[in-house]
């Protein structure tokens, strides 16, 4: 789930209660409005209030008081009843959906969380810096989990297959492989080697799972993504900090609980609100806080069961060169329209156009070996 998503829902969500409580509150004071009850009422505040105040409402015979005054008050308490509605709806839509509230804030923070894990600055950034050195000793296929944590199937086997081709290995055709020759095997990255060795009679015998696994492999072999055991070392961390962070509210609260009776509050409004504030803040600490750092713990632990890869400083250096070379490539070069015969002339470069996706006309025409 998206930012944008979890704020169309918060908005939608917070607007429906905001609307359904004024207007529930609202309408019981529309009726209390319309009864002629609230008229007599009026008329017997007016009958008890002080001399001042009948002087400010220019009204000299309590026993005839002129409608226009009663209306002109009417409307007043009516105008200040509207105000305490909307200021009741208000705290009522962000108290009452508390458990949604709860679960879409985890969901933004582990979202957010997972991101500064996986991405750095450079994958967010503008930069136009531009990087030409080509990064031979990489399979195409880990340059492109390195970039951006997916595998595009197609195009990133497609990049292995063109690396076996320069290195006159294979020869793509549209409807097979032609095996040429196994010199170098051994000394090929562990993931081109696995392609290699399952080009069967002509076509590609590749387990997607393998595969990714593979890369996945090749990756760490390089220390370019970190060990699974520092990343759930890093998990536990958190969840410690946080049941340590809702221990220390617990024990505040119960300290604030116990001297409250000695607190003389009831003569001094201001300090009785900040009291009520204080106390209704930590309610909220301790009823969001803990919650929504478990289950953005519980679901960040889950996306990372599933796609686990966080870059180390070298996978950092690696990464900032690949959006080097992006740049360069889209800048620089008109690979987009090149076609695999000029693999040739333009080597890792038209490599690198296919699993960068800028180059889809090779994707095209050699989908079907990848099928």
């Amino acid at each position: 789930m998206t930012s944008k998503k979890i704020k169309i829902i918060v908005l939608i969500v917070f607007m429906g209660c905001f609307i359904f409580n004024a207007f529930s509150l609202g309408s019981g004071i529309y009726n209390d409005y319309q009864n002629d009850s609230i008229d007599y009422e009026i008329k017997e505040e007016i009958r008890n209030a002080p001399p001042d105040v009948l002087e400010e409402l220019q009204i000299d015979d309590i026993n005839n008081i002129d409608e226009d005054v009663v209306i002109k008050l009417k409307n007043k308490y009516f105008m200040n009843a509207i105000i305490v509605v909307l200021v009741i709806s208000l705290f009522l839509a962000i108290v009452e959906p508390i458990l949604l509230w709860i679960i879409l804030i985890a969901i933004y923070l582990s979202r957010k969380k997972y991101m500064k894990l996986k991405l750095s600055s450079v994958d967010f950034s503008k930069d136009k810096s531009y990087y030409r050195d080509v990064l031979k000793e990489y399979s195409p296929s880990v340059l492109s989990y390195i970039d951006n944590f997916s595998i595009n199937y197609t195009s990133s086997l497609l990049g292995d297959l063109l690396a076996l081709e320069q290195r006159k290995m294979i020869t793509i055709n549209q409807d097979n492989i032609t095996l040429l020759s196994k010199e170098g095997k051994d000394n090929l990255p562990i993931t081109l080697k696995y392609v290699f060795e399952n080009i069967v009679n002509g076509n590609l015998n590749i387990d997607k799972y393998t595969y990714e696994n593979t890369i996945i492999k090749e990756a760490r072999n390089f220390n370019l993504l970190e060990d699974d055991k520092k990343v759930k070392s890093h998990i536990k961390k958190e969840i410690l900090i946080s049941i340590i962070i809702y221990i220390i509210f617990i024990i505040v609260t119960i300290v604030l609980f116990n001297n409250i009776e000695n607190i003389n509050v009831m003569n001094n409004i201001l300090l009785v609100f900040v009291v009520f504030f204080i106390f209704f803040i930590l309610f909220l600490i301790l009823t969001y806080y803990p919650l929504t750092k478990i289950i953005s713990l519980v679901i960040l632990t889950n996306k990372l069961k599933h796609n686990n890869g966080i870059r180390t400083s070298i996978g950092e250096e690696v990464n900032l060169k690949l959006e080097g070379l992006k740049n360069f490539l889209k800048d620089f070069s008109i690979l987009d329209e090149k076609t695999k015969e000029e693999l040739i002339i333009w080597q890792d470069y038209l490599i690198y156009s296919v699993i960068f996706n800028q180059n889809t006309k090779i994707v095209d025409k050699y989908k079907n070996v990848i099928k």
